[in-house]
């Protein structure tokens, strides 16, 4: 019974100092945490279920341990709001994924993402043809921002009054230098037809190739392994 009214008591004691902690914090959208806010938020949580359960350990013990971890992105988050060094060293900067419809490769490992992983990204932003992307960026925060091409924003058909040809979901034919036949196949076209279009776009082999798409209208879409000018980040 003692163990019970103490596991009550810790409990309640955590609840309570949580709540005061989660207050001294912020409000911060999940969208928004850092991987310090990420990390500290994982051990709170830990020490504090510990705590709970653990009637041996005290609640100095217990609670500072709590008040140390709240106190990690408190501190990250100050330095990173007046130290622009600070904010690069310990947050990190924006990575460039897509310029001008071309993914920059050394980015995207950079970043730890796959060419699928960035597809799924753009299309949750509603874009289905990265050439149709002026720019897409990895933020801080994890999550992808893009901006289309001029003329290239979604828009209802009421707004543009027009009726473009339908160009269906493109499907990848060539990822990381391999070309996908079944794909390719799928959309009715084979590898003659592939070389002829990769030739007119002025890339000779699948190696030099990221991305490759094509839609139902059999437009090739080509994003090779090493586009000039590519920029790391954003400042």
């Amino acid at each position: 019974m003692d163990t019970l009214l103490k596991v009550i008591a810790h409990t309640a004691t955590a609840i309570v100092f949580l709540f005061l902690m989660t207050r001294l914090m912020g409000k911060k959208q999940i969208s928004q945490m850092t991987f310090f806010d990420y990390v500290a938020g994982i051990a709170i949580g830990s020490v504090s279920a510990n705590f709970s359960v653990t009637t041996d350990l005290s609640y100095a013990e217990g609670l500072t341990s709590v008040l140390l971890w709240a106190m990690l992105p408190l501190t990250v988050s100050y330095m990173t709001l007046y130290k622009s060094k600070a904010r690069r060293i310990l947050a990190g900067f924006p990575t460039i994924l897509v310029q001008n419809g071309l993914l920059i490769a050394e980015n995207l490992n950079k970043a730890k993402l796959s060419v699928e992983d960035v597809l799924e990204q753009l299309r949750l932003k509603n874009a289905y043809y990265i050439s149709d992307v002026d720019m897409a960026v990895l933020e801080i925060s994890g999550k992808v921002s893009v901006l289309f091409k001029p003329g290239k924003q979604p828009a209802s058909m009421e707004a543009v009054n027009h009726n473009p040809a339908y160009r269906g979901l493109a499907a990848n034919i060539i990822i990381n230098g391999k070309l996908m036949r079944e794909n390719l196949k799928t959309m009715g076209q084979n590898e003659q037809w592939l070389k002829t279009e990769m030739t007119k776009q002025g890339h000779g082999s699948y190696e030099n190739i990221l991305l490759a798409c094509v839609d139902a209208r059999n437009t090739l879409y080509i994003s090779p392994m090493h586009p000039l000018s590519a920029p790391h980040r954003l400042l």
